[in-house]
């Protein structure tokens, strides 16, 4: 049986990215840009676009995304929207460009995604991607019979975070290395940082007024900023910035406040 309007690919790392972990309005406006590309050069009102792009304004990104609370119908702010397609942009996962006719949107790396060559020889449907990611093996000296044990690509678990960093970055080597100089107690903060990236993106997403430009990764990395708590209006109308630190014994990085 043929499937009318055809199909998009989509892959299950989708669940590591950040966007699987921020609120539903901003996977359904991904999904839906997915849906609206183009799978071949084209046009569309008159506009020429090429794989991977398609044209959306506002108002119908409004009419699609409108969604059912009980009887009544709920319709997303233009503002609302208007920040998760910023946050799509700093995430490196579209770019736009304005037009008398709408928003051209082209999703970066469509090609990569929505292409079956690039699921081919994964018999789990896996990506490469995902495994290149799998654990890497030593030898578990204290072990009876030099038994091997499993222990996690460090490096890996880095990638992961610096992935869903929004602001300027370098070398993923480079950083990494950075990394390991200038915090002697790495291996304990590694596993939180994306965590804390994460935490930090969907607080900005939330903070109403001026919101400043992400840091250079490696001057967030060197200034523990995952240790940053948001700013707190004082009563003498200054910013104070609290620290706080994360419970490394936990994959998701639970904050303790720090008192």
């Amino acid at each position: 049986m043929a499937v009318s309007q055809g199909y998009i690919m989509l892959a299950r790392k989708i669940r590591d990215s950040w966007i699987w972990q921020a609120s539903p309005l901003h996977l359904k406006v991904w999904l839906h840009l997915l849906l609206e590309c183009s799978h071949t050069d084209g046009q569309k009102k008159g506009m020429k676009l090429g794989r991977g792009q398609c044209l959306i304004t506002l108002q119908n990104l409004q009419n699609t995304c409108q969604y059912h609370q009980g009887y009544r119908k709920k319709t997303p702010s233009k503002s609302h929207l208007t920040k998760i397609l910023r946050r799509l942009r700093e995430g490196h996962m579209i770019d736009t460009a304005k037009t008398t006719r709408g928003l051209i949107v082209t999703v970066c790396k469509y090609d990569s995604y929505q292409r079956a060559s690039s699921y081919e020889g994964n018999a789990d449907g896996h990506t490469a991607d995902t495994r290149r990611q799998q654990p890497v093996h030593t030898i578990d000296k204290n072990g009876k019979n030099g038994r091997i044990k499993e222990t996690p690509n460090l490096y890996v678990i880095f990638d992961e975070a610096r992935e869903v960093y929004p602001g300027t970055k370098r070398g993923g080597q480079t950083e990494f290395a950075n990394f390991q100089k200038k915090h002697k107690d790495w291996r304990e903060v590694l596993p939180v940082l994306k965590a804390a990236i994460n935490i930090q993106i969907l607080r900005r997403e939330g903070t109403k007024g001026f919101v400043p430009t992400w840091k250079n990764f490696k001057t967030w990395i060197n200034q523990r900023c995952w240790e940053e708590e948001p700013e707190k209006e004082q009563p003498n109308g200054k910013r104070k910035t609290h620290q706080r630190e994360f419970d490394t014994t936990s994959e998701f990085g639970t904050e303790i406040a720090n008192v």
